[in-house]
């Protein structure tokens, strides 16, 4: 019992000392050091990804709605790890005025996140920025920021299917959505 403590202690101790080292990185280790660790976490996990070493960015691909899987990507820039994926493809010229509107009900809400319409490909994308601070000095921080950026991104295309096939109001559907997630 008493050897367990002291390993659990001392492992709590080299833990520390690894953050401690990580955080006094210099910019561009560090931004090495959180690619590294994404692209060991994509290796481990089994996922099927493509890993583009120039630009330092993963594409996979993750389930949007049942048997709709859309790509995400998972860039690591130099002061941040940013995660987007595509959430309409084409939508028609008629429902720009309340894509907008939508994306912008989204913006109002989210905390990390954002929903950025472009006008010109007529496609909407839901991105999520987080510094890479936080990714670099607790290594399951990138899976939680993965997994978060997933299940939001799996709203956003849901409340988007709702107003460009129900053709839906879209302050109706971002109370609808409220209210499903206060409960």
């Amino acid at each position: 019992m008493m050897k367990q403590k002291l390993i659990n202690g001392l492992l709590k101790i080299k833990y520390n000392f690894q953050r401690m080292y990580r955080v006094n990185l210099p910019i561009e280790k560090r931004q090495k050091r959180v690619w590294d660790d994404l692209k060991k976490l994509c290796s481990e996990s089994g996922w099927r990804y493509g890993t583009y070493e120039e630009d330092k960015f993963v594409e996979m691909q993750f389930e949007l709605a049942e048997d709709l899987y859309a790509k995400h990507y998972y860039f690591v820039m130099p002061d941040r790890l940013s995660c987007r994926v595509r959430v309409v493809e084409k939508y028609e010229q008629d429902k720009a005025l309340d894509i907008f509107i939508l994306a912008q009900h989204f913006n109002n809400e989210l905390n990390n996140g954002k929903v950025v319409v472009d006008a010109g490909d007529r496609t909407v994308e839901y991105i999520e920025q987080r510094s890479l601070l936080a990714p670099l000095l607790y290594g399951d921080d990138i899976f939680s920021q993965m997994q978060n950026h997933n299940f939001i991104a799996k709203d956003v295309f849901m409340c988007f299917q709702r107003l460009l096939l129900e053709d839906i109001e879209p302050a109706i559907i971002i109370a609808d959505l409220m209210a499903v997630r206060r409960g």
